[in-house]
């Protein structure tokens, strides 16, 4: 194999190799590109276990490869010092032993078809960035109280509840799309004071009450609860929207839900994108929009609602420009100054 090390690192992505023969990981490299090819887990370790004695290779990426296994592999990289790991879009059907990379912080094991994580029990206290997506997962094993990790993805599971996330103090983004998920679990919100990013899409909510976790304790001020900014339910079962309140969100995506009003959305005074599309709000909730969205009248600046009662009514596109100051951008349509779409 023909290559060339360039400011440390060995790229030979998308080349189909079969085999990494003539490879050397060298004391200068740093990062090792092999996403794309045909290799075993036999052909990458033999590479790592070859490493010149010196080497410290802090990145390994093994996404689109044929690997089964990965214990072989994820042992040799202990000795060079791994610190992220991508063993995405492969062929493992375990979680690979993680004991022996004391110094990995980020670890991609999405896209294979791994049904257990109880081995991240044993993955080093640094692992900050944990992602999993796509697997058979049905249980957060391994993963409760992380005090470091702050990204956890778990979207495309077979999740049914958040059992397993408790104690995550650190996290900042928490990924759960696509599972089976009934109920948001307030207690594991709690626990989670710096979260800022959080999708619950695509999963069995029919409520959102328990998201109240996330804002300020009753009597505490504002800006006392988690820092979020994006939050989506969308493509849930939800009717009515409730435990916003005080939430500091800039985000929020409720589109492809059964809900019937905009109740519960008056009290969201950083909000700037709203997303309803594709729900049941009614032409009737045009008339009080501003006492709706009232604490988001000065930030409130796109409004999604096509495909709804209140979007099909040919009075919409006005009263949400004589309702919202803000407002620069209906739908897919920019507006210009005075409430006209941009043409």
């Amino acid at each position: 194999v023909e290559y060339e090390v360039l400011d440390g690192v060995i790229d030979l992505g998308y080349r189909q190799l079969p085999s990494l023969a003539g490879v050397r990981v060298s004391a200068g490299v740093e990062e090792l590109e092999l996403t794309g090819n045909r290799l075993d887990e036999s052909a990458i370790a033999c590479v790592l276990e070859d490493a010149d004695a010196g080497a410290r290779l802090a990145s390994l990426s093994l996404r689109k490869n044929l690997l089964e296994g990965a214990a072989r592999v994820t042992a040799a990289a202990a000795c060079a010092g791994i610190t992220t790991l991508v063993l995405r879009d492969n062929l493992l059907s375990e979680c690979p032993p993680l004991d022996a990379l004391r110094h990995l912080t980020h670890l991609d094991i999405s896209y294979n078809g791994i049904r257990s994580l109880e081995p991240l029990a044993r993955a080093p206290p640094c692992l900050a960035e944990l992602y999993a997506a796509k697997n058979k997962i049905r249980r957060a094993e391994g993963i409760a109280n992380r005090a470091s990790l702050r990204v956890l993805e778990l979207g495309s599971n077979r999740l049914r509840t958040m059992e397993g996330m408790e104690g995550l103090g650190a996290l900042e983004e928490l990924w759960l799309g696509s599972n089976k998920i009934t109920v948001a679990d307030p207690d594991v919100l709690r626990a989670m004071p710096r979260l800022r990013r959080l999708s619950l899409q695509a999963n069995r909510l029919t409520s959102t009450a328990a998201l109240a976790a996330l804002g300020p304790a009753e009597g505490a001020g504002a800006g006392c609860g988690a820092p979020l900014e994006e939050l989506s339910v969308s493509q849930n079962g939800v009717e009515r929207l409730e435990g916003l309140d005080g939430l500091p969100v800039l985000l929020l995506d409720a589109a492809d839900n059964p809900i019937g009003s905009l109740d519960g959305l008056a009290d969201l005074p950083q909000l700037e994108d709203l997303w309803l599309n594709d729900t049941k709000v009614p032409v009737s909730a045009l008339e009080g929009l501003a006492d709706a969205l009232r604490a988001s009248l000065p930030t409130l600046s796109t409004v999604y609602l096509e495909r709804t009662p209140a979007g099909a009514s040919p009075v919409y596109h006005q009263r949400l420009v004589d309702a919202l100051p803000a407002l620069a951008q209906i739908d897919a349509e920019q507006l210009q100054k005075h409430g006209r779409a941009a043409s």
